[in-house]
């Protein structure tokens, strides 16, 4: 098997980034929970889209810089994650057809980030 070190500033880049968009992640929970409707409430809700935003951008860096066994094992990744969200999807439209609970795309994401993300530390710490 092949490995590959990461350097730094990708880890860096990696863990940054997370960091600032848990931290926004937070911070719209308890908007969404404990602040009344308003400008400022709806703001701070939609605010994880910017690190999340940075978290594409810095993945896209990271995979751009990458030997040939990273961009592999990146987008096998990227793949199984959407097959799997893609048949849980059509499986649980069916599901709702016969009278299950909409299920909001706040456990599609979930689910698809959280995938994504077992695979990538998997594949970091294999090059550890």
């Amino acid at each position: 098997m092949v490995y590959t070190k990461f350097s730094r500033s990708a880890v860096s880049a990696i863990l940054w980034s997370q960091w600032a968009y848990w931290c926004a992640l937070g911070v719209a929970i308890w908007a969404y929970i404990a602040m009344p409707k308003g400008n400022i409430r709806d703001c701070l809700v939609i605010a994880p889209i910017a690190p999340g935003m940075l978290i594409f951008a810095v993945s896209y860096w990271l995979y751009q810089s990458s030997d040939e066994y990273v961009k592999q094992r990146t987008l096998q990744a990227a793949t199984l994650t959407a097959i799997t969200v893609a048949m849980l999807s059509m499986i649980y439209f069916f599901l709702e057809l016969l009278g299950f609970p909409k299920l909001s795309m706040m456990w599609v994401h979930i689910i698809g980030w959280s995938l994504f993300n077992v695979q990538m530390l998997r594949l970091w710490f294999e090059a550890k």
